[in-house]
């Protein structure tokens, strides 16, 4: 079952969640936290660029605590993704709605500390009061109350970066300015100079207001075919039909369709053999800017300061709408526009614009 974007079981989240949370928590007796910590375990969320974003809390413990063992539970979604990570010692694969199922996989194993890494579900929350685990910390979301269940919480703002919220689970001090997510692939990777990726399909809910027109991504291609570049677009395997039809009304025999077809590892070495990648704000686009790739991001609804890229080639360009930016979370949606008028208001003059920044013109030519 899909789990991200998923309305019922949002709304099974949302109306039954919050008064079993409280049930479950009002029968748990708070711990504090333990002087010696030598396990921790930590509960991601079905999502690939929260996921990524993780990593740099896992850095971050890691170089507070090198000794420390580190678990991830992880839904099947981002385990994948989790493997590229690094600063793992164990990954072990649940099924989050699975509760039940979920919970006994859980109690199987006894941990110093539990960290919960989802904003919003209180889903997660609900397991984790079930967990052996010396100490449970999470986020207290407002609107929310997964902190119920927690032992130890931290307030979760919507004026900082997500990294920034998730390093702050972190219950240590760390010397300097901390991590970024950075993620090095075992075997080095060919660079292709003519060689661009665009992911062009957002995920989430309603994916659809995350989209740049079709036609606008046509004036682009249409661009970078002009300075004979060799052009990948990358996806979900049901991306792969839409993605397909473009390139056959408007580019037949001249674009590559990976949607679909590549593992997680494999699109990173792509994404990584590229002089750009251009992306729409999704999971993807969090990889790609963890491997430090040149990347070019179109937010709408999502606001960059929020949600965007964090390596120093990258370009955010904000969708200069009047009711944009107006996610937080990723589902609430306030603005009363539901047309795509946000995604529209980016011009495809600016992203030919940030592309000749990235990869000025005179420096691209053509291997014989």
């Amino acid at each position: 079952m899909k789990i991200r974007g998923n309305s019922f079981l949002k709304s099974i989240d949302r109306y039954i969640g919050i008064p079993l949370l409280f049930m479950a928590a009002k029968f748990r007796r708070k711990k504090v936290m333990p002087a010696s910590i030598k396990s921790i375990a930590v509960l991601l969320t079905p999502a690939i660029g929260d996921t990524i974003l993780l990593q740099a809390l896992l850095r971050d413990i890691r170089k507070c605590n090198p000794e420390v063992k580190i678990t991830l539970f992880c839904p099947k979604a981002v385990i994948e993704t989790a493997r590229l990570m690094q600063f793992s010692d164990e990954i072990i694969e649940i099924h989050i709605t699975r509760v039940l199922k979920t919970i006994s996989v859980l109690r199987k194993h006894t941990f110093d500390l539990l960290i919960d890494a989802g904003q919003w579900t209180r889903l997660s929350a609900f397991i984790c009061c079930f967990a052996d685990a010396g100490h449970i910390r999470g986020f207290e979301t407002a609107g929310q109350y997964r902190h119920y269940a927690f032992d130890s919480t931290v307030v979760h703002r919507n004026d900082v970066h997500e990294v920034t919220n998730l390093k702050r689970l972190n219950w240590l001090p760390v010397s300097g300015a901390g991590s970024l997510p950075q993620i090095t692939l075992p075997k080095l990777v060919k660079a292709y100079p003519n060689r661009i990726v665009i992911h062009m399909k957002p995920g989430g809910a309603k994916p659809h207001l995350k989209e740049w027109p079709i036609e606008s991504w046509n004036a682009v291609v249409a661009y970078l075919l002009s300075r004979e570049m060799d052009i990948y677009f990358t996806g979900s395997f049901s991306d792969y039909p839409a993605i397909d039809k473009f390139i056959a009304t408007f580019f037949a025999g001249k674009l590559v369709n990976v949607a679909g077809t590549l593992s997680i590892a494999d699109t990173a070495s792509l994404l990584k053999s590229a002089s750009l990648v251009i992306s729409v704000n999704t999971g993807i686009m969090h990889l790609a800017s963890a491997l430090g790739c040149n990347l070019v991001v179109l937010h709408g609804p999502t606001n960059y300061k929020r949600w965007g890229p964090l390596n120093s080639n990258a370009l955010s360009l904000q969708s200069p709408y009047h009711q944009a930016p107006c996610l937080n979370l990723g589902f609430e949606y306030n603005c009363k526009d539901r047309t795509g008028e946000c995604m529209k208001a980016i011009s495809t003059a600016s992203v030919i614009k940030a592309i000749e920044k990235l990869i000025p013109v005179k420096e691209i030519t053509r291997a014989e």
